[in-house]
């Protein structure tokens, strides 16, 4: 019946959730972006986009996704929210073609240790990854980050 009627299975799309007021900022950003690509023909190349991710043990899986073909029902089970588990929180950025990190951050992530990482990010791991970079893309690189607390906190924007 329901192909009778054209219809098909879609899925749902999981999308950041916005707010009313983060359209016009998000449309003054863009008119900045290209403005600045404009005068500066490798703008994008200066930019460093960054974020960060939480690894578990459970991982990440879509029962909707996955389909045990058999002729017999084989009862499948999927071992999850174990007893002892483990997270690792990392770090990764991408400036013009070439990838940094990742590297390792605190279980927690608050502005006092967002704030750490981020000295620990200048002394020690940039320079070493940025080396073989042009100098011409390292004057004037930016530091793109989403707004997360962490990042936003009074302590990590003195950095």
């Amino acid at each position: 019946m329901l192909h009778e009627d054209r219809l098909y299975p879609y899925h749902l799309q999981r999308v950041q959730g916005l707010k009313p007021e983060d359209l016009p900022r998000r449309v003054r950003f863009c008119q900045w972006c290209l403005e600045q690509c404009i005068r500066h023909l490798q703008f994008l190349w200066k930019l460093l986009f960054t974020d960060e991710a939480k690894f578990t043990r459970d991982g990440i899986f879509n029962f909707h996704n996955v389909h045990i073909w058999a002729h017999a029902n084989p009862h499948p089970i999927r071992e999850a929210r174990h007893q002892t588990t483990f997270t690792i929180n990392v770090w990764a950025g991408i400036v013009g073609d070439r990838l940094i990190g990742p590297v390792r951050l605190p279980e927690r992530l608050t502005g006092p240790t967002y704030r750490k990482f981020l000295e620990r990010l200048n002394r020690d791991i940039l320079p070493d990854v940025l080396d073989d970079v042009p100098l011409q893309l390292r004057v004037g690189m930016w530091f793109m980050q989403d707004g997360a607390p962490s990042h936003f906190s009074r302590i990590a924007r003195q950095t």
